[in-house]
């Protein structure tokens, strides 16, 4: 079979490029390559052999001697093998020979002989077909040529071509069980796996990678679990995924078992050096650098024998160089790495030498070499074949921001400019939402460098273009995901596909969805299961790509990544209503506000400082016991920083666009020092949004359904979420009286106590405009997506997982989840929060009332209570909020519930609007209500030990 070497040749995008050598067709010549082809090409016979076939044997015994190490001499055995047997009519021989060659080719990367030799197959296979026809071993000798062909594209940087041929690969494949396959296609299955795997994550695809490797890795298992050679090398492949996607303490037990066989069993140096290489680089991303240079060490015993991996050594060396605080011995070691890399490198990988080009330019960058930056980063993007893909955008960041240092403000506009045009067709091509937002995190370097240079624009001119810009960057760079889901709504609802098509995709992700939360509900290593969602995830991915290729109007509007303007906005806000969006960058934070009567752009430095407040900011917020001296401290400290100078005049109200921490903070708590004691929740009604282009999606379409659908189940200590290790769900005194006051307001249902089920949301969600959700809430820090709410324990089936929303369909108003921490969740830079909000938005909340700590369960209630007291008389939803909280604040200026954990925990974010209620007879029994609130506030202050909505 064939033997796949792992070849690190970037530490930034391309760490394991493969060397896959085919060995001697015809025999285990030397034991120097295991053989895919060996039963299709032998053709050696019973008997006597012919003198064609003696002088055949002894040509490829001579190939094969130079195969991978003298290039020209072992083309030259290949070209009088090929000559030979066209003389003699064996066209099978011929094939064997090009294809043979190939594997020269793709050892010494020489893609002018790979390509012509392709051009032969295809022309010989056309001419012969009906020989080829004949052959027994036809499919193979199709799908052998399909794998040069995805190797070639492979090793050119096009991806794409190279993806199509692997996966015809597989498709030629679907059906047959790998048990009986021979050992030669089995070969060819796990191979064009491997290089699916590798493909997707060189284009920072990680899940996909992911994906790919684990179902590679059961297969091997089940089929040749004897075959350990292929498992750790596929191991050691996996491990680079899993580190990418930050885990790098998994990472580091498969290479470290890749390593032990490699230096105990398989003595091959390639493996031994890059495995070493690659655990050295992630105990220097876990800061052991020890561990890191003892594995240096291991590299240095084995380069002689592996001299094409000098350049990853030197390159980790320049790392530890940096790690120590010594730039200049960095900018030397990555000097001998370049060298070496040139020096070992017969034809140069363009993709490989831009990344050695890439981190060079980095450190130039670390050590203030500005110019030499922008010059090296040109000489790489020059060097890159396309001007698309991760590692361009990281080039692209690099140039910006050295322009910015050097005050080149307007070319780094253009640089920056034209970077994000090519982002927006990047995501376009990413099927994981994990993957999609990694790639954002990544790129927002570049976002802060093109709002950098606005800004110093726009002080120096006061140009408005500058501002109108640089709110282009900051909206770019938000809620990519969620402006995605909702425009796909949109593009659904105009019909411009085949409702059976968007039937059949919402049923395989829901099929997805199931067999995932089965497979972490036994938290066990079950292979059938994994291979349920991969071959869903094969099934979904293709059919996507039918849809786009069939329905080019419909992948338009889904992927349109048009972002609002500040004159479009404009339209949509009132007088006295201000909007103001922050941007939170690595060095500095920037904001603009946005009204009718004028804007404004500020930038305060020292970002770490600032995000470090708000944390200590929330942490005091967050809990009752914490002194009130110190959080209205804190928040007229914060106060100045980030918003009186962004206050507009007349302001009367304000819509928050947060970044960063800032989603952790609620700007109603924050304090004017020149109004000691006074609250900015009793001057301004607030609202917020991931960003001003989702915010005016959600902006449009009316909801006239004003009818709620409310649920308070009942808990008495259940553990409900049982794979987990779970403190119990206790029960909340309060939360039947806050739905029932809620009721008294609205006509709709009510499902309390064991009737607060899943299956009653389930079959009746999307028949009503008010959602209310009166029950406990976990965050689960380790997986986002499966944070949850609990509905009742009658049902064994009582969980509504993040996960869960992104398949539903709601037409929801209004959402209010007045349970624990549900607008937090795990924060990403631009998506913010991933979490039960942000799922809500998915399934297709115009707004949504979520809270940011572990509410009380009493106070809670009383809030409630006032909010929908509001809204029912036909006020905006932020100016019910305002009013409920500054109501909560007057009843209990004199206990300790007027301490902000108890009022201000709650926000809004998304459409504001009323819901537009016309109850008359509200009048009539408010003042009612009021009591029936006091006294039950009153109650609640006299509580020595309140229940918080949490486990």
């Amino acid at each position: 079979m064939i033997e796949i070497i792992l070849w690190n040749t970037s530490k930034q995008i391309k760490k394991a490029l493969y060397i896959l050598a085919l060995g001697n067709l015809r025999a285990f010549l030397m034991n120097r390559f295991a053989l895919i082809l060996v039963l299709l090409f032998s053709i050696s016979a019973a008997g006597q052999k012919s003198s064609y076939e003696k002088q055949i044997d002894g040509l490829f015994n001579k190939a094969y001697e130079h195969l991978d190490v003298t290039k020209d001499s072992a083309y030259y055995y290949f070209d009088k093998i090929e000559d030979l047997a066209v003389e003699n009519k064996d066209w099978k021989t011929v094939f064997e020979a090009l294809m043979s060659a190939n594997r020269n080719a793709g050892t010494f990367y020489d893609f002018g002989k790979l390509s012509h030799n392709l051009k032969v197959l295809d022309s010989l296979f056309l001419e012969h077909k009906s020989y080829l026809d004949s052959l027994p071993g036809k499919k193979m000798f199709e799908n052998y040529l399909l794998y040069d062909k995805g190797n070639y594209y492979y090793k050119i940087g096009s991806f794409d071509k190279a993806k199509y041929h692997f996966r015809k690969i597989l498709d030629s494949y679907k059906g047959q069980d790998p048990k009986t396959m021979l050992s030669e296609h089995f070969d060819l299955l796990t191979v064009s796996l491997s290089f699916m795997a590798k493909t997707y994550e060189l284009e920072e695809k990680f899940d996909l990678a992911y994906d790919y490797y684990i179902r590679n890795i059961d297969l091997i298992k089940q089929v040749t679990p004897n075959d350990q050679n292929t498992l750790f090398i596929n191991y050691a492949l996996l491990a680079e995924v899993l580190k990418r996607k930050g885990d790098v303490t998994t990472a580091n037990s498969y290479l470290r078992l890749t390593l032990k066989d490699a230096l105990e069993h398989n003595n091959n140096p390639n493996r031994i050096v890059t495995v070493a290489n690659n655990l050295a680089e992630n105990h220097l991303t876990l800061k052991q650098s020890d561990s890191a240079v003892f594995y240096l060490s291991l590299m240095k015993k084995h380069l002689d024998r592996s001299p094409y991996f000098e350049h990853l050594y030197y390159r980790t060396k320049a790392e530890v160089a940096e790690q120590e605080g010594n730039l200049k011995a960095a900018l030397a070691q990555m000097d001998a790495a370049l060298a070496s890399y040139l020096a070992h490198s017969e034809q140069l990988d363009p993709t490989s030498l831009a990344n050695i080009y890439l981190e060079k330019a980095r450190f130039l960058m670390a050590n203030g070499n500005f110019q030499k930056t922008v010059d090296l980063a040109n000489i790489a993007l020059d060097t890159l074949q396309s001007k698309f893909g991760p590692i361009y955008l990281k080039l692209m960041a690099l140039k910006t921001k050295s322009l910015v240092n050097l005050e080149e403000f307007e070319i780094a506009d253009t640089a920056a400019h034209s970077a994000v045009i090519s982002l927006d067709s990047l995501k376009q091509d990413y099927q994981y939402s994990t993957d999609k937002i990694n790639m954002v995190e990544n790129t927002y370097p570049l976002f802060e460098a093109a709002i950098a240079a606005n800004y110093a624009l726009f002080e120096k001119t006061n140009n408005s273009n500058y501002l109108e810009k640089a709110f282009f960057y900051m909206e770019k760079s938000k809620s990519v995901l969620l402006m995605e889901a909702i425009r796909s709504t949109n593009a659904n609802e105009f019909g411009l596909v085949q409702e059976s098509l968007l039937e059949k995709e919402r049923g395989l992700r829901t099929e997805i969805t199931a067999i995932e939360k089965e497979v972490k509900a036994l938290k066990n290593d079950d292979a059938l299961l994994r291979k349920q969602i991969f071959d869903l995830r094969n099934q979904q991915s293709k059919l996507i790509d039918s849809i786009t290729l069939n329905y080019p109007k419909y992948h338009q509007l889904r992927y349109e990544s048009g972002v609002t303007t500040i004159d479009y906005l404009l339209k949509g806000l009132i007088n006295d209503q201000i909007l103001i969006s922050y941007f939170f960058g690595d060095q500095a934070v920037y904001a603009v506000a946005i009204g009718h009567r004028g804007t404004k752009f500020i930038k305060r430095t020292k970002s770490n400082e600032i995000a470090e407040q708000v944390k200590d900011f929330h942490h005091l917020l967050s809990s009752p016991e914490t002194a009130l001296s110190d959080v209205n401290r804190l928040a007229g400290n914060i106060y100045q920083k980030v918003l009186a100078p962004l206050l507009l005049h007349r302001t009367k109200k304000i819509i928050i666009i947060p970044d960063g921490p800032m989603n952790l903070l609620p700007f109603e708590v924050l304090i004017n020092p020149g109004e000691p004691g006074k609250y900015l929740v009793e001057k301004y009604p607030m609202a917020y949004s991931n960003s001003a282009t989702l915010l005016t999606q959600l902006w449009n379409g009316e909801n006239e359904n004003e009818t709620i659908l409310a649920f308070a189940p009942t808990f008495k200590g259940e553990q409900v979420e049982h794979t987990e290790s779970r403190d119990k769900l206790l029960p909340l005194p309060h939360n039947t009286t806050e739905v029932r006051q809620i009721m008294a307001r609205f006509d709709g249902q009510l499902f309390e106590n064991e009737s607060a089920t899943l299956s009653n949301f389930k079959s009746n969600a999307t028949g009503y405009g008010i959602l209310h959700f009166a029950t406990h809430a976990i965050f689960n820090n380790e997986q986002p997506e499966y944070s949850y709410l609990a509905f009742s324990p009658k049902e064994k089936n009582n969980i509504l997982y993040v996960k869960d929303l992104y398949n539903l369909n709601l037409n929801a108003n209004l959402v209010t989840l007045s349970a624990c921490e549900t607008a937090i969740g795990d924060l990403k830079r631009g998506e913010g929060f991933i979490g039960l909000a942000r799922g809500f938005f998915y399934a297709g909340a115009k707004s949504l009332t979520s809270t940011l700590w572990k509410v009380n369960d009493a106070s809670t209630a009383a809030l409630m209570a006032d909010y929908y007291n509001v809204l029912a008389i036909g006020k905006t939803k932020d100016v019910a909020l305002q009013e409920a909280k500054t109501n909560f604040l007057r009843t209990n200026r004199d206990n300790n519930l007027k301490h902000p954990y108890y009022w201000s925990g709650f926000i809004l974010s998304g459409n504001y609007a009323p819901l537009q209620a016309d109850w008359p007879w509200v009048w009539l029994v408010f003042p009612l209500l009021i009591i029936v609130t006091v006294v039950l506030v009153v109650n609640v202050g006299k509580k020595t030990n309140p229940i918080d909505r949490e486990v």
